[in-house]
């Protein structure tokens, strides 16, 4: 069939053999396929125009930018240098500093007045732990000289021992007799000092619950001398105690 009996919207046609029908169209002429392969070309340059005028532009826009990123850069870098330049000046000034003091020191350490100091600040070091260590170990024979002192010791928790002399094994017994009350008292007196010591009146007391004295009398020791590392026994018992007895006290009454 002719291409210009089908038409370019096509025409249904029926096959001479077997009778099946079909759409059948005509084929584009040669201006038709002309123009189409016209038409893509022209698209084609243009997009490819379009790219390239894109491509020159973004081009363009980086040449221009290059000397504000080269000049940002650039000061970046010098600001850069110049926070190491002031970070390094501290350190180096201070080790400079440390230098001409450990000079100066040495200088001083090597001449004579300054070893001069020197063995004058480690005598008095030894003097003064020499004072220290007399004060604590003869602290007794101190305050026996200058009673006014015991005061300062008790203060930092020093007991001082003026006397020379304690008490050990210190007990009490009440029991009765003839329908009355007895208080036994028995206690050993030694010695702590290193030489012979003077034993003086032992005063008792009686204390009720609260630890005040309810009564008080003193007894003189069998012995008036006792030596270094001795010890003597000490007895006393007093009838009909008061009421409310609790405990009992032992003190060395005083020779002043």
């Amino acid at each position: 069939m002719a291409p210009d009996l089908i038409g370019k919207s096509g025409r249904k046609v029926r096959c001479a053999n077997c009778q099946k029908d079909w759409r059948a169209f005509a084929e584009p002429s040669n201006d038709d396929q002309n123009q189409s392969v016209a038409g893509d070309k022209r698209e084609i340059a243009s997009k490819k125009f379009d790219e390239d005028e894109m491509d020159a532009a973004f081009e363009a826009v980086e040449k221009e930018n290059q000397p504000l990123e080269a000049l940002k850069q650039s000061g970046k870098n010098q600001h850069k240098d110049a926070k190491e330049k002031q970070s390094n000046k501290p350190s180096e000034g201070a080790k400079q500093r440390a230098d001409m003091e450990w000079r100066k020191s040495a200088i001083n350490r090597s001449m004579p007045r300054a070893k001069m100091r020197r063995v004058v600040r480690i005598a008095a070091t030894v003097v003064f732990t020499l004072i220290i260590l007399f004060v604590l170990i003869f602290r007794g024979s101190i305050v026996r000289a200058f009673p006014d002192l015991a005061g300062i010791y008790q203060s930092v928790g020093l007991g001082v021992n003026v006397v020379g002399l304690e008490f050990s094994e210190v007990e009490t017994l009440k029991s009765l007799n003839d329908g009355g009350e007895i208080l036994y008292i028995n206690a050993e007196i030694g010695s702590v000092s290193s030489k012979q010591v003077n034993v003086p009146r032992v005063k008792i007391s009686l204390l009720d619950e609260d630890g005040v004295s309810i009564f008080e009398w003193s007894i003189t020791p069998k012995a008036s001398i006792i030596l270094p590392g001795e010890w003597i026994p000490l007895y006393t018992q007093l009838s009909s105690p008061p009421e409310g007895t609790r405990s009992v006290r032992l003190a060395f009454e005083s020779t002043n």
